[in-house]
């Protein structure tokens, strides 16, 4: 529903699948973990969420891109993997 459904339906490439030829996108989520989301934890440029003191169960703990984990416990530990989408051609 996340990931297929969007693939399919916008004609993206290489995405929506955990298969041979698919790019490996992935974020792997302990579903035990309970954490507060605050102000402080954000890192974007507005630096404020709207769920500021909000307990909430279940968080990432790990980032795959293109198989290489790049985000492990909330530390960055590769480098920039961003790739352009590629989306299939859909005839008119």
């Amino acid at each position: 529903m996340t990931s297929a459904g969007p693939a399919r339906l916008f004609g993206i490439e290489g995405k929506g699948r955990i298969a041979l030829g698919y790019d490996a996108d992935l974020t792997l989520v302990d579903l035990k973990t309970e954490r507060l989301i605050t102000n402080e934890w954000i890192a974007s440029v507005s630096r404020w969420t709207p769920y500021h003191d909000k307990p909430v169960t279940g968080w990432p703990i790990a980032t795959v891109i293109r198989g290489q984990t790049v985000v492990r416990d909330g530390a960055l530990t590769g480098s920039p993997q961003g790739q352009p989408i590629k989306f299939l051609e859909v005839p008119l």
